[in-house]
């Protein structure tokens, strides 16, 4: 176990440095097909959340998060207040999601899932606290509209084919 730690130890920097990206070439492709662009206006805000807005954007700008960028798509940040009071800086794909042509899995089966893990002494989880900021570069799309436009090099939780679990 010790081993599979240290290998993997970069998986578990803080939040506030660089997001350690994976070595491995994961992209994410958002298929729309042939839908017209959606940009969306900007929420307004109070002083107070533009602040939250404004500290979270130069965070994302710093480690290299996201960018800015112009183009036909861009969507809303939306601020959630967590159960500890926190504030989750969030963006509302809803309308993007609705013209994503999802893809088609099948989840694996609970039985085998079980079986497999059989005899298993060790279990752990991981909380990757950024979400999918691992994951280096997915495919446009995906715009933020803040002051001024922004795009992600980083996955986001919230789109329709990046569950949290």
């Amino acid at each position: 176990m010790l081993e599979l730690l240290r290998a993997y130890r970069n998986l578990a920097k803080p939040c506030e440095d660089c997001p350690p990206a994976t070595s491995l070439d994961v992209r994410h492709l958002i298929d729309t097909g042939n839908a017209s662009p959606i940009l969306l206006k900007r929420r307004r805000q109070s002083h107070v959340e533009e602040e939250v807005v404004n500290d979270n954007v130069k965070k994302m700008l710093s480690a290299g998060v996201i960018e800015e960028s112009n183009g036909a798509w861009g969507f809303s940040v939306v601020l959630v207040r967590k159960k500890d009071g926190e504030v989750r800086f969030c963006i509302d794909y809803r309308a993007l999601n609705k013209v994503t042509k999802r893809d088609v899995y099948s989840l694996p089966r609970i039985d085998e899932t079980f079986e497999a893990l059989g005899g298993a002494l060790l279990f752990t989880t991981l909380d990757l606290r950024a979400g999918y900021w691992q994951i280096r570069r997915f495919v446009w799309r995906r715009t933020i509209k803040i002051r001024q436009l922004s795009r992600q090099n980083k996955v986001y939780l919230g789109l329709c084919e990046c569950h949290s679990g």
